[in-house]
């Protein structure tokens, strides 16, 4: 049975373990969907995801990024104030945060969308699963 962070439950789980490492159960899958974008530490998520997944599972995510750019950024604060991003952390790196906690990227894609809320336009989905060559950092 996947876990989805787009349910409830899910994303109860995820940050049940980030809280209390060791406290959740193994799932071959994760499944998230601009969820991550919602946990302010995202090295702690994904730490928590690794302990999560099957050592043979796999994670895949879709989730907003800013390109870093100056534009970017100034762009993305702007946006801040705007009820359609707020409680959204934007700007980070979610494939270096993925290699970070131990994890090896099977697929990667980057894309943009056509969408009024500036700060979502970018997008990129990951595939990933927990390495069995290293330890996280």
């Amino acid at each position: 049975m996947a876990l989805d962070l787009s349910e409830p439950d899910g994303l109860a789980t995820l940050v049940a373990e980030i809280d209390r490492p060791g406290s959740a159960g193994r799932y071959p899958a994760v499944v998230s969907i601009a969820e991550l974008a919602r946990i302010g530490d995202l090295p702690s998520a994904v730490g928590a995801l690794r302990r999560l997944l099957d050592p043979d599972g796999v994670l895949v995510a879709v989730e907003p990024v800013v390109r870093p750019r100056l534009l970017s950024t100034l762009t993305t604060s702007a946006w801040g104030v705007a009820p359609s991003v707020r409680g959204f952390h934007l700007g980070r790196d979610l494939p270096a945060a993925l290699r970070a906690a131990g994890f090896d990227l099977d697929d990667i894609d980057r894309w943009v969308v056509a969408t009024r809320i500036a700060p979502l336009r970018n997008l990129v989905r990951v595939v990933a699963r927990p390495s069995v060559d290293r330890a996280p950092n």
